[in-house]
């Protein structure tokens, strides 16, 4: 379980198959391109937390994500500390390893 606290409100990040579709349907590319390096701009991080909260509410929009998100720059966080949870909950899904898993394999093709 990976907690994110906004304005004092514990919410759960956690992705499952249907948020990881989710994301690859609204970037209109695969999970793989998706985490490429050097794509991680404002709204791939903002559609990464969305597919990751969605499971607490489907009415979920991505603007709320990004008021949110404000919310929390304007504590004092930074953007790196959503990434850091956004990444731990997508280890702990399992499908960060499957993805590594996979990419491993197919290098000696």
């Amino acid at each position: 379980m990976v907690l994110i606290n906004f304005a004092g409100k514990e919410r759960e990040i956690k992705f499952d198959f249907n948020a990881i579709c989710a994301m690859e349907e609204i970037a209109g590319k695969p999970l793989q391109e998706i985490m490429s390096k050097g794509n991680t701009g404002f709204n791939t991080i903002r559609m990464m937390l969305w597919a990751g909260l969605r499971h607490e509410n489907k009415m979920m929009t991505m603007d709320r994500v990004g008021e949110m998100i404000q919310g929390l720059l304007e504590s004092g966080k930074k953007l790196e500390d959503v990434m850091i949870k956004v990444m731990e909950a997508l280890e702990k899904s399992g499908i960060i390893n499957a993805f590594e898993e996979k990419e491993g394999t197919d290098e000696g093709e």
